[in-house]
């Protein structure tokens, strides 16, 4: 009795119980045997030389950006250049701090 209840085949078909008889999708025309075409050239591939153990040759493309990667340029040091006033203000302001505290301290301690 419980599998009269589920749905009948063709239940979910857009026409409901009836297959639908008619189709709208049409077929791309297949060009007939013999018809010309171009045959398919393969792809431009560039010359590779050298082999891929070690580095490459010198006069190879791949040098440069191998010399890059691996054995860059070393970069210049340049010391930073610090501010004449500015140190000359963290050691004013450091000596009045330790005055300041040295005072303090003997008329705390007296």
């Amino acid at each position: 009795m419980a599998e009269e209840s589920g749905p009948r085949p063709g239940h979910f078909l857009p026409q409901g119980d009836q297959p639908a008889s008619t189709s709208t999708y049409r077929r791309p025309p297949v060009p007939a045997y013999g018809d010309p075409s171009e045959p398919l050239a393969p792809p431009a591939r560039p010359l590779l030389t050298g082999s891929r153990l070690g580095p490459p040759p010198p006069g190879d493309r791949a040098a440069a950006a191998f010399k890059a990667r691996y054995n860059p340029d070393p970069v210049a040091f340049a010391p930073r250049k610090r501010s004449k006033a500015i140190v000359a203000a963290v050691v004013a302001g450091a000596t009045i701090l330790v005055a300041g505290g040295a005072f303090a301290a003997t008329l705390v301690l007296s």
